[in-house]
């Protein structure tokens, strides 16, 4: 439905709210049939990741709108500069951010305690 008309754009679109739809399933029956409470700490956390990826976002979007006004073209040169240096920048920033609000889960995933 939303691959059409938006492409990559759409894809990326649909499989993230194919994820947040099937978290919020898992959360809805954790409560209901193993009685699971308690999941205010996974909320937060969500929603800390949820700032830093729009933060990441917007640095990628402004990255990549950079490069693609002062490139013009549409070789592979061009089409590789689109991708990976906001894509690099995007996950440096996002670790570099995690790492200095001290995110947990974050710390565990780099080998910290």
């Amino acid at each position: 439905l939303l691959v059409g008309p938006l492409r990559e754009s759409g894809l990326a679109l649909v499989t993230s709210a194919s994820a947040t739809l099937n978290v919020g399933l898992l959360v809805l029956l954790a409560r209901r049939r193993l009685g699971v409470r308690g999941l205010r700490p996974v909320g937060r956390a969500g929603a800390g990741f949820l700032g830093l990826a729009l933060l990441m976002a917007a640095l990628v979007l402004g990255l990549h709108e950079g490069i693609r006004r002062l490139a013009g073209g549409g070789g592979l040169g061009v089409r590789l500069a689109l991708v990976l240096p906001p894509a690099a920048a995007g996950a440096l920033f996002y670790l570099g951010l995690a790492r200095l609000l001290r995110v947990r889960e974050m710390r565990s995933l780099l080998g910290g305690r």
